[in-house]
């Protein structure tokens, strides 16, 4: 059976596809800062629920480390948390500032780094990125002091080998097509 680690995984995108996965017998791991949500929708599909501040090293390591203890493996890792919304010059939220880099950047790099591990041990498996249009172009709710022109931003599903060599990935249209913009 396939086991699944979501983060950000108790609402959104991150709900649906916990929802989908579940719906086709998948083991399912909800890794989720907000625990009562978390919770809920761990209960909802009979899946795990992890407290996970992506933002915590620990955090991503204990998450997949729950994955192979409960389940025996780990398949997919669908690393989906995200955050934005830290205001304006004139109404800066110095914390929200802070915490968005902290779990879009530092999040997905701990993500991978907890995850790979797993999956090149156990045979491979897929790990796939939901990346923000933000990183692309910015977002009205960002401060302007973050947006940057021409950042390019991509998601990509990285297929790892058993012998830890890479093997390929694969970048979505959108992140090809900024890049040959830029």
């Amino acid at each position: 059976m396939t086991v699944v680690l979501i983060t950000g995984g108790a609402n959104g995108i991150g709900a649906a596809v916990a929802r989908r996965f579940a719906a086709d017998d998948a083991h399912v791991v909800v890794a989720e800062v907000e625990e009562q949500a978390g919770t809920t929708l761990a209960e909802e599909i009979g899946g795990l629920f992890v407290r996970t501040d992506v933002s915590s090293e620990a955090d991503n390591e204990a998450a997949v480390r729950a994955a192979l203890s409960t389940y025996g493996g780990l398949d997919v890792v669908h690393l989906n948390a995200g955050t934005g919304g830290a205001g304006g010059l004139d109404d800066l939220d110095v914390d929200r500032y802070r915490r968005t880099p902290a779990v879009n950047v530092d999040g997905t790099v701990f993500g991978l780094r907890a995850a790979y591990p797993a999956l090149r041990d156990t045979g491979g498996g897929a790990i796939v990125v939901t990346s923000s249009l933000a990183g692309i172009s910015p977002a009205a709710f960002d401060p302007p002091c973050i947006r940057r022109r021409n950042t390019r931003s991509s998601a990509s599903c990285v297929r790892s080998r058993p012998d830890g060599k890479k093997q390929g990935s694969r970048s979505t249209p959108s992140a090809r097509a900024s890049s040959r913009r830029a």
